[in-house]
């Protein structure tokens, strides 16, 4: 079960299928696609963002040491 949403395997399998009818499966494969380009670049900017905090964190550490 997913804690933050409250949902158990049958309800995702269940929304799978609806969106699967809903779109049909040539959608999906696009859709499916841009989900994972998407997340692509998410993971991009987190690991960026990251990196900049991290250079902050050792350029405090390093003014400290100077003082």
């Amino acid at each position: 079960m997913i804690p933050l949403l409250g949902l158990g395997i049958m309800e995702i399998g269940i929304l799978v299928l609806a969106v699967l009818f809903l779109f049909g499966g040539n959608k999906m494969k696009g859709l499916a696609r841009e989900i994972v380009q998407g997340y692509g670049k998410v993971k991009d900017v987190r690991d960026s963002v990251e990196k900049e905090i991290k250079d902050t964190i050792t350029t405090i550490d390093i003014t400290k040491e100077d003082k």
